[in-house]
């Protein structure tokens, strides 16, 4: 198997809720594995699990699932609006895989850009993925962070089925576009761009066949920042709940 060179950060917190193109919604109860009570979690708080939708008004509606994890709403799914620069994913023979279940891969000028989530959500930086790490290793429920964060499904080929998911994240492995007509670690590995760099790492979440079991945020080589390509999701900017 191939993979890219990386460098590993801080593992670290998160927040949450549901809304449509800027509108509240009604929210489903926790439809997740339950994970351990945050006996912190404000009143006003959805329980973490909570179900939501996000509109993209650009995309004809297309509709989006979100998840409630520690008062943050997130994507619970992979990105999929032909914008920019963006790529099928490919698997084994390069094969196109589903975009319905897989989402779409972007170049990372395209996801940094200001507009490329709906009004009032953006692509995570660093800080977020590492505060969101953290909230995750602190309360869930599976025995490790990996399996409390994929999708239970067969597309996962080192877990099939055996994902926790117990928060309702829902990652999937998408793998990665790391040159012309070059992809890698579909079925294996989940990355998710963050929009931090320092100049010479575009950083990203990844979750996947890592050896000791844990999710991880890991740095690729920016060098090879032309061609490669990863999954995106959008976290809301803010909840309504928490101005109160």
């Amino acid at each position: 198997m191939h993979y890219l060179k990386s460098v590993t950060l801080l593992g670290v917190l998160t927040l949450f809720l549901v809304a449509c193109g800027g509108e509240e919604k009604e929210v489903a109860p926790c439809s997740c594995s339950c994970p351990k009570a945050n006996p912190n979690r404000p009143a006003w708080c959805p329980v973490d699990g909570t179900t939501g939708t996000m509109i993209d008004e650009r995309d004809n509606n297309r509709q989006y699932k979100t998840v409630i994890i520690n008062c943050q709403e997130w994507m619970a799914e992979n990105y999929r609006r032909e914008t920019g620069v963006y790529f099928v994913p490919h698997g084994d023979g390069f094969k196109e895989l589903d975009v319905a279940v897989y989402g779409l891969l972007y170049a990372r000028n395209t996801v940094v850009a200001e507009d490329f989530c709906p009004s009032g959500w953006h692509v995570p930086n660093n800080a977020e993925y590492e505060a969101f790490l953290t909230y995750v290793n602190n309360y869930r429920g599976s025995s490790d962070a990996l399996l409390a964060l994929i999708a239970k499904s067969p597309e996962w080929l080192l877990y099939p089925n055996k994902g926790g998911n117990d928060f309702g994240f829902s990652a999937m492995p998408a793998g990665a576009k790391v040159g012309p007509d070059l992809y890698m670690n579909a079925g294996y590995r989940a990355y998710i761009w963050s929009t931090t760099t320092d100049g010479k790492y575009g950083y990203f979440l990844r979750i996947g066949d890592i050896s000791d079991g844990t999710a991880e945020t890991k740095a690729s080589v920016e060098g090879r920042g032309l061609w490669e390509a990863y999954s995106a999701r959008c976290l809301r900017d803010s909840l309504p709940q928490a101005a109160n």
